[in-house]
């Protein structure tokens, strides 16, 4: 790749480039059948552009376009946010109460299970006393029974005995006649009999008189028992005498902790309702806060897909160095600002809506005995990256160092006589027709669209010129690109042509 100075005439004027030349190949663009002469840019190649967000270049000129929508959304966002948090606060103090609840009906249950306790033992001590009581009357109703049969045998027996004693008694009545009328030897065996038939009588009685005393010992126990029945019966306590410490002492825990017991229940009772409240409560308050965090994450998913829109402002610069004759140079910048819009989206900015500019037509101004080089308008995008072109003043007359000496088209004679009569030939007459009326077309709409130039000095020598340059319209660049390419395109095959000063 190398770089070529090229000059270019285009009516009384030339044009001066700095051309890069990539390749051998000679392009050539034809318009109403004459050749168009473009001027190449130094910097005429196109970058990668650089990424919006960080180009120097651009502006953000306004407020975003949705930050009242946003507000509106941070807004609604806070309120529902207090509410959840509401809800929450409200929730846990809450759930403070429910936890209350269940610990007080907990140990409201463990009272009633202690009363019930206590309540238990005292009716064992209360039931141990009235069982004895009733086991001591079955006790005696047992034993009297048992002295009634007893009592019964023995009556049967005494019947029995004293039968047995009156035949004993009339036995020895018998014996004692016959002992009374007996005499010798039966008189003995008569008192034998008798004395025998006594001893009898008298056993009988005796057993007889046992009997007796039997029954009547009986009777007297019967009557014992009967009175002790009777005595119970009569008792309005139903607890022995033995056992009435106990039974009062049960009696008094039945009583104490049937209130207590019937008190811990209405306790727990009303807790039991009060938890119920309560977790009414707290599925209403969920219910809400769930209502409000739905609404939440809503406004928060809008809040997050809402992009910020800006106006901008890029402002594309084109550098044009003057090389004077003198060897000043003076650098005129040319600034075109483009309006357009910036989108950020989750985290990603996108520019659209790019307007378009221009930079005008410059035309150097004329010196004496030189040509002031002409640049045409060029229209600026989104994608037009900033230039810089280097522009050279030809002294007037000078051919056209590219045609060579022998050119091809006309004879010497004939670029003589152009020469010396100022007149060109026919295809850059047409070329200088059509850029003094772009130049001044360019003139006025640049001044609508307010593009601007300015000028600075570089002095190598004597002092050089500070001008403001006219400023001038849209056109576009055919015919000069066109021309330098084929110049280009010459300059490789060595067919350039000495200066003539």
């Amino acid at each position: 790749m190398s770089e070529h100075k090229k000059m270019y005439k285009a009516g009384k004027r030339w044009l001066v480039a700095t051309l890069t030349v990539a390749s051998v190949a000679v392009g050539t663009a034809v318009v109403n059948g004459q050749p168009a002469v473009h001027a190449a840019t130094v910097d005429n190649v196109t970058q990668a552009q650089q990424a919006a967000d960080t180009d120097p270049r651009i502006t953000v000129v306004s407020e975003d376009q949705n930050q009242s929508q946003r507000n509106q959304y941070q807004q609604q966002a806070q309120d529902l946010q207090q509410q959840v948090a509401d809800r929450n606060a409200s929730l846990e103090q809450v759930n403070g109460k429910l936890s209350q609840y269940e610990q007080e009906q907990a140990a409201a249950d463990t009272a009633i299970n202690n009363d019930q306790a206590q309540l238990d033992q005292g009716k064992q001590l209360m039931d141990k006393a009235v069982q004895a009581k009733n086991a001591r009357r079955t006790e005696l109703l047992q034993q009297n029974d048992q002295l009634l049969a007893e009592q019964d045998a023995q009556s049967k027996k005494t019947k029995e005995l004293n039968a047995q004693v009156q035949k004993l008694y009339a036995e020895y009545q018998e014996l004692w006649h016959q002992y009374e009328s007996a005499s010798g030897e039966k008189l003995k065996q008569a008192y034998d009999k008798m004395e025998a038939a006594s001893d009898a009588y008298y056993a009988a009685g005796k057993q007889q008189v046992d009997s007796i005393n039997r029954g009547t010992t009986l009777g007297n126990e019967i009557n014992d028992r009967l009175h002790q029945l009777y005595l119970l019966k009569e008792d309005p306590n139903p607890y022995l005498p033995a056992d009435k410490e106990d039974y009062e002492r049960g009696q008094q825990l039945v009583t104490d902790f049937t209130r207590q017991l019937n008190s811990d229940q209405q306790r727990k009772s009303s807790l039991a309702n009060r938890i119920r409240s309560v977790q009414r409560q707290l599925q209403l308050i969920k219910s809400h806060r769930d209502q409000a965090q739905t609404a939440l994450d809503k406004v928060n998913s809008q809040l997050s897909t809402l992009p910020a829109v800006y106006q901008v402002e890029k402002k594309v610069t084109r550098t044009i160095v003057l090389n004077q004759p003198n060897g000043a140079h003076k650098t005129v910048r040319q600034r075109a600002t483009i309006t357009g819009t910036k989108t950020v989206a989750n985290g990603q900015t996108s520019y659209s809506n790019w307007s378009q500019a221009e930079w005008p037509a410059f035309v150097a101004e004329e010196l004496p005995g030189y040509q002031g080089p002409v640049l045409a308008a060029q229209t600026v995008d989104s994608s037009t990256p900033d230039q810089q072109l280097e522009l050279t003043y030809q002294p007037q007359g000078a051919t056209n160092p590219d045609r060579g000496g022998n050119d091809q088209q006309s004879s010497g004679a004939d670029q003589e006589k152009r020469a010396n009569s100022g007149q060109q030939p026919a295809s850059v007459q047409n070329i200088e027709s059509k850029q003094n009326t772009q130049v001044k077309s360019n003139d006025l709409s640049g001044a609508k669209q307010g593009a601007w130039l300015t000028s600075t000095d570089h002095r190598t020598g004597n002092g050089a010129q500070n001008a403001q340059l006219p400023q001038t319209g849209n056109q576009a660049e055919t015919l000069p690109l066109a021309a330098l390419a084929i110049s280009a395109g010459m300059a490789m095959f060595g067919l350039a042509l000495p200066r003539r000063h």
